[in-house]
């Protein structure tokens, strides 16, 4: 399945993914060759790969593979567009920034501003709480980890599946500490 999806401009889905380093938690994974995000989603008992270019600056182009069962396109369009903030719009942002600092708004202008996201606040929250008071490998750790022992085939766990498990469970299998 593809979907394309149009994005004001600016949008810059190399700036976008690597805002910040949630690019290097699980699932996501980035291509920088390809100028590809990629990353697994699990929906209603089913696994997909999720590839997402910009062939132009107007457009994003969403390729799911696998699955054993057709994905509905307004889902994944609401996933995507969390996850790389579509909604946000920087007009504010980048007129305050062209009257503070000129570097700043000239990289609003290109298409920066955005951060990735999780699929999910509770993924986000996650991610979160796995960066406090350690250094990023164990972060990076401790989320590849949490999605090996916990996610669905590579996708991020939703919170229901977390919900019962104790603390010495995800000590034993995350190394997440006092977390």
């Amino acid at each position: 399945m593809n979907i394309r999806i149009a994005v004001d401009e600016p949008f810059d889905l190399t700036m976008t993914a690597l805002s910040h380093g949630w690019v290097n938690l699980s699932p996501f994974n980035w291509n920088s060759s390809a100028k590809c995000l990629t990353w697994r989603l699990h929906e209603r008992g089913h696994t997909f790969n999720v590839e997402v270019t910009q062939p132009n600056s107007a457009e994003l182009l969403i390729r799911l593979n696998g699955g054993s069962t057709p994905y509905r396109g307004d889902a994944l369009r609401n996933s995507v567009e969390r996850i790389l903030m579509i909604e946000f719009q920087p007009y504010e942002a980048l007129s305050t920034a062209r009257a503070l600092d000129t570097r700043v708004a000239e990289l609003l202008e290109r298409g920066a501003g955005r951060l990735l996201r999780g699929s999910s606040a509770f993924e986000d929250a996650v991610k979160t709480v796995f960066t406090i008071n350690t250094s990023w490998q164990n972060t990076v750790s401790m989320a590849a980890r949490f999605v090996e022992h916990f996610g669905h085939d590579g996708a991020f766990p939703p919170a229901e599946n977390i919900a019962g498990l104790d603390a010495s469970t995800l000590t034993a299998n995350c190394g997440v500490g006092y977390r």
